[in-house]
Order: C-alpha cells, then sequence, then structure tokens
C-alpha cells in the first residue's frame, strides 16, 4: 500500500559533521567584547558547507584536559572541538587555536605571538591561526583516519580507554581481569570488552563497551550508595567485635582472679613462710586488666555497631519501630587505651 504523500520521497540527508567552537581560553586582562568579536570571527572564518559550526560551552572556566574537551564535545552532540587562546602580558599576546577530537585528544597545534600589539591585531592573528586550522580540519572530517589508508586504521590492535569514577578508587576489572582504580587509562585490544567497577558500599557497574580500534574512549560512571552492603559491613563487623570480645574477656577474667593465688607447684618446704604462706605468688594482674578492658570495648563495640546496622535495617524497610528514628552519625563508638587501662566512650 502506498500512503498518499510518501511516494518519491528522498531518503533523509545524513547529519553533517559538527564542530564545536568554544570560548576564548584567556590568561590576562581581555574585555568582554574583545572575547565575544574574536569568537564570532574564529567561527566565520572555519565556516564550510562541509561541517556545521556550533557553539562549545564548557563546564568550567579553564577547560584544558581531555575530559573536560570530551564534555564540550557531548554536550554540543560534535565530533570535533576547536579552542581559542590568548595569553597577554601588557601589550605581548601569545595565540593559539587547537583542534580536538570528541575524546579529547589533541590533532592540530597553530601558535603564534604578537608583539606590541592592540587588541584589534590580537584578535586578527587568532582569526589567521584558525584559518591555518581549518584546512587540517577539512581533512579529517572528509577522512577521519587522517593520514593514514583505513585498511591500515583497522589493522591496529591498540585501544585506549580512560575510566573515571565519583567517588574514585573503585576497583576495575576487565574481561574478568583486575586491571587497577580508577582514575585508570588503559590500552585493551578493540572490540566489545566486559567491564566490571566495583567500590565498597556502593552498587557495581557491569555492561559491556566497545572499545574503538586505534582510537580512545572516556568511560565516565557515578557510584550509588548501597545500603544493603552498608548494612552487611556494619553487622559483619559487629558479630567480629563482639567475638573478640568475647575471647579477650575469656581470657582476662582468668587472669584477674589468679591473681595473687599461689603458685601450687613451688609452695613446699623453705617455699612457704611462718605464716603458710607461698613466696611464689602469680602476678597476672596487668596482662588481665588490659585483656579484660580491650574485651569489654571490643563487646561493646559490637554491640553498638549491631544496634546501628539494626536501624539501617529498619529504616531501609520502611519499618515503624522507634530503633528506625536513630541515626548511625549520631552514635560513636571511641577506645580509650592507657598504659594500664582499656575502656570505650560510646556516645548517642
Amino acid at each position: 500500500m502506498i500512503v498518499p504523500g510518501t511516494a518519491g520521497a528522498a531518503a533523509k540527508p545524513k547529519p553533517k559533521v559538527r564542530v564545536a567552537v568554544m570560548p576564548l581560553l584567556v590568561e590576562g586582562e581581555v574585555p568582554s567584547e574583545v572575547r565575544s568579536e574574536a569568537r564570532d570571527r574564529i567561527k566565520a572564518a572555519l565556516k564550510s558547507r562541509d561541517y556545521e559550526v556550533v557553539d562549545g560551552r564548557p563546564p568550567g572556566a579553564n577547560c584544558t584536559n581531555f575530559e573536560c574537551i570530551h564534555a564540550v564535545a557531548e554536550d554540543a552532540d560534535a565530533q570535533w572541538v576547536v579552542q581559542p587562546a590568548l595569553s597577554t602580558i601588557d601589550r605581548d599576546y601569545g595565540i593559539a587555536v587547537r583542534l580536538y577530537d570528541a575524546a579529547g585528544t589533541l590533532k592540530v597545534d597553530e601558535s603564534a605571538t604578537c608583539e606590541i600589539c592592540s587588541y584589534p591585531d590580537a584578535v586578527g592573528a587568532l582569526v589567521s591561526e584558525a584559518e591555518e586550522v581549518k584546512e587540517p580540519l577539512l581533512g579529517y572530517v572528509e577522512n577521519p583516519y587522517a593520514d593514514r589508508e583505513q585498511a591500515e586504521f583497522e589493522t591496529d590492535d591498540i585501544s585506549r580507554l580512560a575510566i573515571r569514577t565519583q567517588p574514585s578508587g573503585a576497583a576495575v576489572k576487565i574481561d574478568g581481569e583486575r586491571v587497577g582504580k580508577t582514575p585508570l587509562e588503559i590500552e585493551v585490544p578493540p572490540g566489545l570488552r566486559d567491564l566490571e567497577i566495583t567500590l565498597r558500599n556502593h552498587n557495581d557497574v557491569v555492561e559491556t563497551v566497545r572499545a574503538p580500534r586505534g582510537g580512545s574512549e572516556l568511560l565516565a560512571y557515578t557510584l550509588v550508595e548501597n545500603n544493603d552492603k552498608q548494612t552487611r559491613a556494619l553487622r559483619i563487623t559487629g558479630w567480629t567485635f563482639s567475638m573478640v570480645g568475647v575471647a579477650l574477656l575469656g581470657a582476662g577474667v582468668p587472669l584477674l582472679a589468679l591473681e595473687e593465688q599461689p603458685v601450687k607447684s613451688r609452695c613446699s618446704g623453705d617455699d612457704i613462710d611462718f605464716n603458710g604462706r607461698c613466696r611464689y605468688r602469680y602476678d597476672t594482674l596487668l596482662p588481665g586488666a588490659l585483656l579484660t578492658g580491650f574485651g569489654i570495648a571490643s563487646l561493646l563495640t559490637g554491640i553498638t555497631t549491631g544496634v546501628i546496622a539494626a536501624a539501617r535495617k529498619s529504616r531501609n524497610e520502611g519499618s515503624s519501630d522507634p530503633i528506625d528514628s536513630m541515626d548511625e552519625d549520631t552514635i560513636s563508638v571511641r577506645p580509650l587505651i592507657g598504659p594500664t587501662s582499656a575502656g570505650v566512650r560510646v556516645r548517642f
């Protein structure tokens, strides 16, 4: 069936490559109207029917690293990013126009100096450097493989992954092999790779990513806290401290009870005084007191940690129990250790 108005309709044209032009990166004092004029004239100098020039909006003031450049490209849905830069000391200017790919890799860097220049002269120098960038940019747009043949490019067995997480310090596995902690940059074989990112008390990230052949890819993740993992860790910690506390008390209390008791195996003959007391007696007060003190501290820490874990579990399950109102941030456990004593301070 032919739908009216669709017969002979032309195919949708392929979208043009987009080139994002960032605001002028300035070091020194440059009036805002000069910055605006420089950006407008650079965009005009780069204009071409082979690609579309759009504005690039950096997330921060000093956007110079590959992560920031990549963010600009993603925001503008651009394949290329142009960054003009101007540094000034008195009336001497440093001029630069740089071309990056979408991954933030520097491809072209055209720079010059302008000594004892006016603002119009500096802007003109920027436009000249932008025109120098235009020719290689056109070449990249026409052939993304640049000066290499596509066949040669596709035989390149190196791919680069830059992996970032918030918070950092997460363990990374690629294809089941641990490769380090974030932030991480690593070379891998191109193609589909199994990625696993884990961080204590946070949800795991498990996904399949594509490593571009002969290229680079930035992978950024915001890790979400996992309350169940935190509760489980608190419960295990509570049990551990409790068991250690019981063991220490089991060793310390008998030592306290043994203090000043006679050593029966050595209480005979001259070892007994005229009052019938043995001169050899157990001196176990210090080790007994230390073990008992540490045992009490460990046991109280374990109990308190267990209470916190129960409170978290009740809150996560939406319980109306009064324990649900407890906040682990308002509970602190502080061991107190002295030269001859040990204890614990629990604060609610």
